[in-house]
């Protein structure tokens, strides 16, 4: 179970400037008009609006409603100056959206005291941009940021004007140069001119960008560890470019190495020398023990209790330790993580790992005592690890005890691009494991083996249709002799649905499973919303087997419906899979509810 920490980036950059709208026609100028309004709503029961539709009319209806009418104290005064209020910004709001000849006739609905006062617009012919210059000048105008920028700006000659879309591309230039690290950027030039007789408008925005901000020096008076270590955990350095989004990545970045219990980045403006913008970190380190548990429940093993203790911060080099204790029905493990971060706590570190387990289950008992140390490497989506590990294995099945034990070398490559890793709807991730062993290197035995996983996911309308693949094979090494960790088993839950949990592969000749040396399953399944949100009916095929030789690959399959809930507690799942080899056709139920392990 994650702790989760929501941070709060305040970067407060104080720009304070005036904007006003030259509109002339001929040569007497037009006050300002009105932004138009994006929602939609109708107009109040004190007033009705005819005559125009769409967002001409939601614009007046918006406008006209910001004006209040006191219907108690009413006075023909006043209902006359309220009336003529009214008027008025209609009038406004016409023009904010470009028409510039509206005519506005008010007319009371009824004698009644306080009758409903009712619009009656035509709205005259549209004013166009007949020109549109938008201008940066100075470095600001070649970065990427800024040509994807203006692929954005709606402002488009021979439309129609809307002084909402001109407000909206005129601020957003400006919040551009902000967020790029040009905060002296200045607007030289910023006018809506329109021209009445001609039914035409400019828009001119010219904007110095000025030079842009870099990082100065970075202040951590209170971080809790060592200046270096809190140097390679941070993305940014003294030189790089000053960005808002550099220094929220930055703390970000800070967060997520889990030293911390608050942590703020800040520009330090009092502190500004020319181009340079000093960073100041503010920061209260992480509490020294962090204690969780979880409770997960599946049809294939049972419940299952977890309780893990972690300390996020043992020295100011930010090492970190992990020790977690899982109690099944048929499992139980005890592990122990010593993390060394590297160049990033979460992209690059060390891992020391101890681990003992015991698994009792079909006639054959488990136990199993491994430590290895791996060096981790995560960028983007990719992941890289190598590592090498000792495992040493006591299998008992009843009739005979195997003992053995295993220096093992791996390499794992994974690629993740899901939208949601608890609940993926869109995209695909896969990881390829290669380990091998030699007796030349204290192993029992020569053995090499490869471990292929994939899983995809993509949306078709409101269907999600998810697709699995599981491909495993052995060279070497007796069967008899492998650990069950090294072993292939199929069935269950979570790789074939309507067979018993890793009753799928070889068995001996008193019945016990005893796992394969390859393994092939593959799984499509399509999930639709029903009922209630968060609630999915799933229907699924799942094939798939452990197996000895190639030649004697016989897949099981299975067919099913099935039901999930996005519960607040975790993901609900309950199938119910029927069988397709063999001579029974019994359904086979299959439950999950809270996090997996």
């Amino acid at each position: 179970m994650e702790r989760t920490r929501q941070v709060s980036l305040r970067v407060v950059l104080g720009v304070v400037w005036a904007f006003s709208v030259p509109v002339a026609s001929g040569a007497q100028d037009e006050p300002s008009v009105a932004a138009p309004e994006r929602a939609e709503q109708t107009a109040p029961p004190s007033v009705r609006v005819e005559g125009v539709t769409g967002r001409l009319r939601t614009n007046v209806a918006r406008t006209v409603a910001q004006v209040p009418r006191a219907c108690a104290t009413a006075s023909p005064e006043r209902d006359a100056a309220w009336r003529r209020r009214v008027v008025a910004k209609a009038e406004s709001a016409l023009r904010a959206l470009g028409h510039f000849h509206a005519k506005v006739t008010a007319r009371w609905a009824d004698d009644a005291p306080c009758s409903p006062l009712v619009l009656t617009i035509d709205p005259g012919p549209p004013t166009r941009w007949s020109h549109v210059a938008i201008t940066i000048d100075g470095p600001l105008s070649d970065s990427d940021a800024a040509q994807a920028w203006r692929a954005t700006v709606p402002l488009k000659v021979g439309e129609v004007v809307d002084q909402g879309a001109f407000d909206a591309t005129r601020d957003g230039l400006l919040a551009l140069a902000q967020r790029e690290g040009f905060v002296d950027a200045r607007f030289r030039r910023k006018a809506l001119i329109v021209d009445r007789s001609r039914n035409t408008a400019e828009a001119w925005l010219v904007l110095e960008s000025g030079a842009p901000l870099v990082i100065g020096a970075i202040d951590a008076p209170d971080a809790p560890v060592e200046a270096s270590v809190l140097r390679r955990a941070l993305p940014v350095a003294p030189g790089d470019r000053y960005r808002l989004e550099a220094v929220a990545e930055a703390q970000r970045s800070l967060m997520s190495t889990e030293w911390f219990d608050r942590v703020r980045v800040l520009p330090d403006w009092a502190a500004r020398t020319g181009d340079r913008v000093p960073l100041r970190i503010e920061s209260t380190p992480a509490p020294r023990r962090r204690y969780e548990a979880a409770l997960g429940y599946f049809s294939d093993i049972g419940a299952q209790l977890r309780g893990t203790i972690a300390w996020p911060l043992l020295n100011r080099r930010g090492h970190q330790a992990e020790t977690t204790l899982l109690l099944a029905r048929e499992t139980q493990r005890l592990t122990f993580d010593y993390r060394l971060p590297r160049r990033h706590p979460k992209t690059e570190f060390l891992l020391w790992h101890g681990e003992w387990s015991r698994e009792s289950r079909l006639g054959l008992t488990d136990q199993t005592a491994q430590v290895g140390l791996s060096w981790t490497r995560v960028r983007d989506a990719w992941t890289l690890s190598v590592g090498s590990d000792w495992l040493r294995s006591r299998t008992d099945s009843g009739s005979a005890v195997t003992q053995s034990h295993f220096w093992l070398q791996h390499l794992t490559v994974g690629w993740q691009g899901f939208d949601d890793s608890l609940f993926p709807t869109r995209g695909f991730g896969w990881q390829a494991t290669v380990r091998g062993a030699t007796r030349r290197l204290l192993s029992s035995d020569d053995l090499m083996q490869m471990h292929l996983r994939g899983q995809l996911a993509w949306p078709f309308g409101r269907t999600i249709v998810r697709a699995r693949g599981e491909w495993g094979t052995t060279w070497g090494g007796k069967l008899t002799e492998l650990p069950r960790a090294l072993r292939f088993f199929a069935g269950g839950d979570r790789s074939v649905r309507g067979y018993g949990y890793q009753t799928l592969a070889p068995r001996d000749g008193s019945g016990r499973v005893l796992g394969g040396q390859h393994l092939v399953v593959a799984s499509v399944e399509l999930l639709h919303p029903v009922g209630p949100p968060g609630w999915y009916g799933a229907l699924f095929f799942d094939t798939g087997q452990a197996f000895d030789s190639w030649l004697d690959f016989a897949p099981a399959s299975a067919i099913g419906v099935g039901a999930r809930w996005r519960s607040p507690v975790g993901l609900l799942q309950v199938d119910l899979a029927v069988p397709l080899d063999g001579d029974r056709r019994t359904p086979r139920l299959h439950l999950g509810l809270g996090v997996t392990f």
